[in-house]
């Protein structure tokens, strides 16, 4: 079985994903890292008072970077080649899944945080429960990542694989 990784957030046009998985990655994609406020008075005694649509807001603690100047990685001497082994001894292609003759590409997409840590998985390309339930089992083993950086702080990051099913 080959598998596949990407470091890069899924090309939709070549993906073909779902309307719906489309809408999520949209709206996960809305989040920076970037963003900051200032607060606070500044010597004087009045206060101005901006609307609710034009008022700066700050990035959450929590927000999802979409565009770290790092990546996520493994503390390997070659990251890709780490994480295709990984999938490829704790990958298993499920025995009904064989007899149905099921095939095809799922898509696991997850979060990688300040420490590491892979959490929030979810299937962003959906070909049957057997070998999506198979993908997320192996995607919630992964080992910690060295985390994606913006401007020398560790950030949280998405990241997504595909694990190609092929008899």
């Amino acid at each position: 079985m080959v598998i596949y990784a990407r470091y890069e957030n899924i090309t939709l046009i070549t993906m073909n994903i779902q309307i719906i998985s489309l809408l999520i990655i949209v709206a996960m994609a809305g989040t920076s890292c970037t963003g900051s406020a200032q607060t606070g008075n500044s010597g004087n005694d009045t206060t101005t008072v901006m609307p609710q649509e034009a008022a700066p807001q700050a990035a959450p603690e929590d927000s999802i970077c979409n565009n770290p100047d790092v990546r996520p990685k493994y503390d390997a001497e070659d990251s890709m080649t780490f994480l295709l082994d990984f999938l490829n001894k704790n990958l298993h292609y499920p025995e009904e899944a064989i007899k149905n003759e099921l095939q095809g590409t799922v898509i696991v997409q997850m979060v990688v945080e300040k420490d590491g840590t892979p959490t929030h998985f979810e299937i962003i390309r959906e070909v049957d429960p057997l070998l999506d339930n198979e993908a997320l089992r192996v995607a919630k083993l992964l080992p910690k990542f060295v985390p994606a950086q913006k401007d020398g702080k560790p950030v949280r990051c998405i990241f997504n694989f595909s694990i190609p099913y092929r008899l």
